[in-house]
C-alpha cells in the first residue's frame, strides 16, 4: 500500500519539526531529550499550547522550561507557576541559574522579588487572582478601580507564556 501525498508530507514536516526542536531547544539541557519532549517543543516552536500528562521523574518540568527558552530567547516574557510557596521558591532559586538572577522574579502573595523581571515565578492562587482581577477590566480604563484592575490586566498582557507546574494540584483543598 502506497501513502498519500499528503502522510509523506505531514510524516516530512513532523520530522523536520522534531529536528529544529533538537536544533533550538537541546543545548539548553545537559541530558537527551526524549521524543516526547521534542514533540512538544517542536508545537511550542510553532506557537501551539501544549498540555503534558506523564508519569512523576518522566521529565514533564523539562517541557516548561523549553517553553520559557522559546519565550526567552525571542525577548519575551513568561510566567512559572507551581501551586505552593515551597516549590515557587525552588523553582525561584532553580531559574535564576539558568537565566540569571536579573531576568527572573518572584511572587508568592506575601512576597515579591525582582518584580517586572521577564520570567516570573508565582504560585498558581497568584496568576489567579491576577487572571480574575485582569477579566474584569478587559483592559479598558471605564471598568478600572482602586483594586489595580488596569495593573493586573497589563501585567498579564506582557507575558507569551505561562506554564501550569503541578497542574493536577489545582482544585486540591
Amino acid at each position: 500500500v502506497r501513502p498519500a501525498e499528503n502522510e509523506i508530507m505531514a510524516t516530512t514536516d513532523q520530522d523536520d519539526n522534531y529536528e529544529t526542536a533538537r536544533i533550538e531547544l537541546q543545548p539548553h539541557f545537559d541530558f537527551p531529550l526524549d521524543s516526547w519532549q521534542l514533540e512538544a517543543g517542536a508545537e511550542i516552536l510553532a506557537g501551539n499550547n501544549v498540555l503534558v500528562s506523564a508519569p512523576t521523574g518522566a521529565g514533564k518540568t523539562v517541557v516548561g522550561e523549553m517553553a520559557l527558552w522559546s519565550a526567552f530567547e525571542r525577548g519575551l516574557n513568561g510566567i512559572y507557576t507551581t501551586p505552593l510557596k515551597a516549590l515557587s521558591n525552588q523553582k525561584f532559586v532553580e531559574l535564576r541559574k539558568i537565566f540569571g538572577p536579573e531576568n527572573v522574579g518572584l511572587a508568592t502573595g506575601d512576597m515579591s522579588i525582582n518584580r517586572g523581571a521577564r520570567i516570573t515565578v508565582m504560585t498558581t492562587e497568584v496568576y489567579r487572582n491576577m487572571a480574575w482581577r485582569a477579566s474584569a477590566t478587559n483592559g479598558t480604563s471605564e471598568d478600572s478601580d482602586d483594586y489595580g484592575l488596569d495593573e493586573a490586566f497589563a501585567e498579564l498582557k506582557l507575558n507569551d507564556v505561562c506554564v501550569l507546574d503541578e497542574f493536577h494540584y489545582m482544585g486540591m483543598d
